[in-house]
């Protein structure tokens, strides 16, 4: 579920994605990107614990490509990390996760 079990906007989503491939040079790179990343990048995870500047987690609960567990284990990796979890949200940041994100986003900048 990528936007988790809040309301599917379809025209936003729509607007969006062709914002997205409007603005992309080349769609099949836009669109294959992550697992190249992915396959070319060596393992980072170990350096985790070297962040040294506050680190703001936001996670759906209705992730499912990556479950509340992977936020959590970041968050604790990550020396003073802050998790935030939003409920109902998915891997997308619908727009109406926004008066919960925001907030904590503000927060965050503003320390």
């Amino acid at each position: 579920m990528l936007y988790g079990t809040y309301p599917f906007d379809e025209a936003a989503s729509r607007e969006i994605a062709q914002q997205q491939v409007r603005r992309a040079s080349n769609i099949l790179s836009h669109r294959f990107n992550h697992p190249i990343a992915v396959d070319r990048t060596p393992s980072w995870r170990h350096r985790l614990p070297e962040i040294g500047i506050p680190a703001l987690i936001i996670h759906g609960t209705e992730d499912a490509a990556f479950p509340p567990a992977h936020a959590v284990a970041l968050a604790d990796e990550i020396p003073g990390a802050q998790l935030v979890v939003i409920d109902q949200m998915g891997h997308v940041n619908a727009p109406a996760s926004f008066p919960t994100m925001l907030p904590a986003v503000l927060s965050h900048i503003s320390r």
